[in-house]
């Protein structure tokens, strides 16, 4: 059976870990941990369970832990969201941190920005936000998106296939309308 970290006999073993690694972004000293607030303990709380889904669930798992966890970031004071990166080696592996943490940044920087600022302003704090594999990886899902959307469209309007690409535009392989 795996080690619950969350339970409070455990978190002493974690913070040495913590303290232990030179990539750990917080002072695990008590008195440094007085700025967590009681909002930001049950965020905390919150997210270690984001995590737990998104390292042990499915493909749907893992796009649900990692979106909550981005909308929980909301409810805490941004200088407490290094504890919630160290908490991503309490129910995983400490390299899993270099591995997801960037991905919620992203998404709540697009959740952030999807409702203000132009979509050029977006795709520039993406780009600066994620590597050139995760910028792929994200262009494949949202010209993914996109074709969904048109057979989605053309299903609702009773079309067919190619009515839908000729009335709604083709995505071809890089994104763009052909």
């Amino acid at each position: 059976m795996a080690l619950n970290w969350n339970a409070p006999e455990n978190w002493a073993k974690w913070i040495r870990g913590c303290l232990k690694d030179p990539d750990n972004e917080i002072d695990l000293a008590p008195q440094a941990l007085a700025m967590v607030t009681g909002q930001d303990a049950r965020a905390l709380h919150a997210i270690a369970a984001c995590w737990d889904l998104a390292l042990a669930g499915d493909e749907d798992g893992v796009n649900a832990g990692l979106a909550a966890a981005a909308a929980l970031l909301d409810g805490m004071q941004e200088k407490c969201w290094p504890i919630a990166r160290e908490l991503l080696a309490q129910q995983g592996e400490w390299s899993d941190r270099a591995k997801i943490w960037p991905r919620v940044l992203a998404r709540r920087a697009a959740r952030a920005l999807s409702w203000r600022g132009s979509v050029r302003d977006l795709a520039t704090d993406l780009a600066a936000l994620l590597t050139p594999e995760q910028l792929a990886e994200l262009h494949r899902a949202l010209v993914r998106a996109r074709r969904d959307a048109i057979t989605d469209m053309a299903e609702l309007r009773g079309m067919d296939s190619a009515d839908a690409v000729s009335s709604y535009g083709q995505v071809d392989e890089f994104g763009g309308d052909r």
